[in-house]
């Protein structure tokens, strides 16, 4: 028998998750591939992918003086998490159902680069996920009657 307080972690029998896999949530939103890729293209729903182990430069982005962009480098590291794509590798995605990426944002204000000497990163559309923070964003600003 199913045993709730020895099921730490879950609820409504589900894991508690720190992000979807696209598809699935796609799924319960019934969300057809056009709207798919209209939400992603304008903004509305950024789209992450989980990696493990490539070499990579951590850093934020900020603003010079003169207003010029500048990312500041903070460490160089292996990593494991959960990255969002920038747009153009999103739309590719979507579009060729693959891509290879060398740089990642990392929310709010951060980015990930791979270090020269690593090969790109091939992502497939099944690797695609959405935080669960976006999901619930996304959820009540543009599906509120789900």
């Amino acid at each position: 028998m199913w045993n709730k307080t020895r099921a730490k972690g879950l609820r409504m029998g589900r894991i508690q998750k720190a992000y979807y896999m696209l598809d699935e949530l796609t799924e319960i939103w019934r969300f057809p591939e056009a709207d798919l890729r209209y939400v992603v293209e304008n903004d509305l729903l950024a789209l992450s992918v989980r990696l493990v182990g490539p070499r990579m430069e951590l850093g934020a982005f900020d603003e010079s003086p003169e207003g010029e962009p500048l990312s500041i480098p903070y460490e160089h590291a292996r990593f494991d998490g959960v990255l969002d794509l920038f747009k153009p590798d999103a739309i590719t995605l979507l579009r060729e159902g693959r891509a290879e990426a060398t740089r990642f944002a990392q929310p709010p204000n951060g980015y990930a680069t791979l270090l020269p000497n690593e090969a790109c990163v091939p992502i497939r559309r099944s690797d695609l996920l959405v935080r669960t923070e976006e999901r619930h964003r996304f959820e009540e600003a543009f599906l509120p009657d789900l």
